[in-house]
């Protein structure tokens, strides 16, 4: 059964973690801005697109709960493109498993809408929250989940951890263990991301939904992944978009904009010519 390692770093590799997460983020960010933008329109890289694309609406699962807050519909595309890599190698991991996976691993975070902690816990429980708040006086005294609400504010979602697919692209690599996550794991660079392309890997990445959408009501991110760019169209395989069975097609600066919107800590674009 495929299985990844748990979210949950002593506080020094957390840190350690985060710092090359927004290193590696940077500097895709600066390659991108380099990129002469005139030579988007020439480039010409296709990956063959997946038999099966997992849906967001499908009745299987779109309802299910996924972590504390959100269903998978509104919020499962961290496990959508999880499923698409997985895929790609030929991994036999059904969606469903998966999702537990994900969530029973810590990577669906959220929190106490009125405390600033993040909790990966895979649900809400009471002696889980009191362990994580030890020093919190109120959330202490409460006897029941309904009560640590009316001191500490509902859970509110905060979204899966990119960190997920990190995890899976260690698991993949022939020595993962030597791979340093959110650095090794991640493209720093425009040209490598073509580089993925042009040898038959897709690209999983992070984009800014109001720059993807091209409107500014969307707020938050979105995980989807790319398998094309030609005649300045980019090609994404995007569990959410039903018009034309997940696969979408936008000018490619469009897709770079949304991409890189953000600031570094979330940009996120991984390297799958690592598990080969």
């Amino acid at each position: 059964m495929f299985s990844i390692p748990r979210y949950e770093l002593p506080a020094e590799e957390h840190k350690k973690r985060n710092e090359l997460n927004v290193k590696a983020g940077d500097e895709f960010k600066s390659s991108v801005k380099d990129f002469p933008e005139e030579l988007l329109e020439k480039l010409d890289y296709m990956v063959e697109l997946p038999d099966e694309i997992p849906m967001a609406l499908n009745p299987k699962w779109r309802d299910r709960l996924f972590g504390a807050v959100n269903t998978v519909e509104k919020s499962g595309c961290v496990a959508f493109t999880s499923k698409v890599v997985l895929d790609h190698f030929s991994i036999p991991v059904s969606m469903e498993s998966l999702l537990t996976e994900i969530e029973d691993k810590g990577y669906r975070l959220w929190k106490l809408k009125n405390r600033k902690k993040t909790l990966s816990m895979a649900h809400p429980d009471l002696e889980k929250i009191k362990m994580a708040f030890p020093e919190d006086a109120e959330i202490q005294s409460c006897k029941t989940l309904e009560e640590v609400y009316e001191v500490a504010g509902e859970p509110d979602g905060i979204g899966g951890s990119a960190f997920a697919i990190d995890a899976i692209i260690k698991c993949l690599a022939p020595h993962g263990n030597e791979l340093s996550i959110a650095y090794d794991t991640r493209i720093r660079s425009f040209n490598k991301l073509l580089d993925n392309l042009e040898k038959g890997y897709p690209v999983p990445l992070r984009v800014q939904n109001s720059v993807y959408h091209n409107d500014s009501n969307r707020v938050g991110g979105h995980y989807v992944t790319l398998f094309g760019i030609k005649n300045g169209k980019a090609i994404v395989v995007d569990s959410s978009f039903t018009e034309t069975a997940g696969v979408r097609m936008l000018p490619v600066k469009q897709l770079l904009d949304a991409v890189t919107f953000a600031n570094p800590s979330l940009v996120f674009v991984w390297d799958l010519s690592v598990c080969e």
